[in-house]
């Protein structure tokens, strides 16, 4: 049986990997809300459906990270300055030459 979410937007409709939301909890409490940020490369289109999908999921509830440190960007470069900038200590990305640009 296939139960679809009461949403016309399929985007929000993107499911949750196992362990997601309670790792970005465990590193909420861990090193404080306001030391985690989530840094992402994409278009204005994506962001706002990313920022969408957070709130439909109830991302900020469930995991205690603060919203004013979701940051988009539209290069690596940029990417790679806003963790400078806000001096990041550690990261994860599926690209580690991010941090090389």
């Amino acid at each position: 049986m296939i139960i679809k979410e009461p949403t016309h937007k399929p985007a929000l409709r993107w499911g949750i990997d196992i362990g997601a939301f309670e790792t970005i909890e465990f590193l909420c409490d861990e090193f404080g809300s306001e030391n985690v940020y989530l840094v992402s490369k994409c278009s204005e289109a994506i962001a706002q459906r990313s920022l969408e999908w957070l709130t439909y999921r109830r991302f900020y509830s469930e995991t205690g990270f603060a919203r004013q440190n979701v940051l988009f960007c539209r290069s690596r470069e940029e990417k790679a300055r806003i963790c400078n900038q806000h001096a990041l200590s550690a990261f994860i990305d599926d690209r580690y030459s991010v941090l090389l640009t």
